[in-house]
């Protein structure tokens, strides 16, 4: 196994900064110049990114003591020196004031709930995942109790697609069960369900970025595609260093105005389309560059498909750090690493149709 595939096998395996000391702690002299710097950055961003998440939950759990809110922090992932990620379990089986708190500190969760929703979510479920989106995407995995409901209720319980159906306050939550017949039938007779996208929103960490775009060797003829494309980073920075156009699919309006905004400021609203439409249904005819961050089963599923859409010598980039399990496999996979972050990135390339 050569080194870039040794790393990018320990990412997977959530043990890279074991693997890196253990590394660096034996003989290096048969190692290239190139591959102890790699390491050397691998360590850099390691430490980085446990200090960040350390801060991170430090900010938090200063606010949750403040409040009087009784939790217990995952000490194991906040030193895990990899993910942007740490864990809080609540005491209390109410987390209404624990979220209201990590959204004041700009922690936001996929889908935006108030009233009987949020009331009917978390009574169902036993934890959420929060994200805070700068340079980096910080994740907060928030767990409280699930409440105890007995085998014979749970036919009767009502989801969010009841509780969709007519908004209620939160003091009139229970009227959902009452509702809940009427929003069978429903959809039964075709009314549509919740719309919810492909993945939460991940943004790829800047620095990250362009070492991105170089591995997919990019030119100025290219048109890039960036499905679920966020705020725009990606296709941004494509349009502004290589003068290529980009097209972005985002199910999020929010997130379509902040990346329309971000053309905008960076001066190349005229290379940048962004659409508000759910990224599977998306018009990929124009495309030669296919950039995807999304979860390895919605990679694995879409890239055999966009392989046969592709023009030949098309490309599609996808990066995780999670193993990929896909059909067929990356040509190329390169583990890739900032200052405070790191991947493993794949390029696939499109052959020549059997058809042309």
């Amino acid at each position: 196994m050569n080194l870039n595939d040794r790393i990018a096998t320990a990412i997977h395996d959530k043990d890279l900064a074991d693997v890196i000391n253990a590394i660096l702690a034996s003989d290096v002299s048969e190692l290239t110049a190139e591959q102890v710097d790699m390491l050397r950055r691998a360590d850099t961003a390691c430490n980085n990114i446990r200090d960040l998440c350390h801060q991170a939950s430090g900010e938090l759990c200063d606010q949750f003591d403040r409040a009087g809110i009784g939790y217990q922090i995952d000490e194991q992932e906040l030193n895990a020196s990899q993910i942007h990620q740490f864990s809080i379990s609540l005491q209390d089986r109410n987390p209404t004031q624990a979220m209201s708190i990590a959204r004041q500190l700009g922690y936001h969760p996929a889908a935006t709930l108030s009233g009987a929703e949020w009331e009917i979510f978390w009574r169902s479920n036993d934890g959420t995942v929060l994200t805070r989106t700068d340079d980096v995407t910080m994740r907060l995995r928030l767990r409280w109790p699930q409440s105890n409901r007995t085998a014979w209720q749970a036919p009767f319980w009502p989801n969010l697609d009841d509780a969709a159906l007519v908004p209620l306050p939160t003091s009139l939550w229970r009227l959902v069960f009452a509702l809940r017949p009427i929003a069978i039938l429903a959809r039964r007779l075709g009314t549509p369900r919740r719309k919810t996208s492909i993945g939460e929103f991940l943004g790829t960490p800047v620095d990250l970025v362009p070492q991105l775009l170089a591995f997919a060797d990019l030119k100025a003829t290219d048109v890039v595609y960036d499905l679920g494309c966020g705020d725009g980073r990606i296709l941004v920075e494509a349009a502004r260093r290589y003068g290529c156009r980009a097209v972005g699919y985002e199910l999020d309006k929010s997130l379509c105005r902040i990346a329309s905004d971000l053309a905008t400021r960076q001066g190349v609203d005229h290379l940048v389309e962004i659409h508000n439409v759910d990224a599977m249904a998306a018009d990929v005819q124009r495309a030669n560059v296919m950039f995807l961050f999304q979860p390895p089963e919605t990679v694995a599923r879409l890239v055999p498909k966009l392989l046969q859409q592709l023009p030949q010598g098309g490309r599609i980039i996808a990066h995780e750090q999670s193993r990929l399990e896909c059909d067929p496999s990356a040509s190329e996979t390169r583990p890739l690493f900032s200052k405070d972050a790191l991947t493993v990135a794949h390029l696939w390339k499109a052959e020549p149709r059997r058809d042309a």
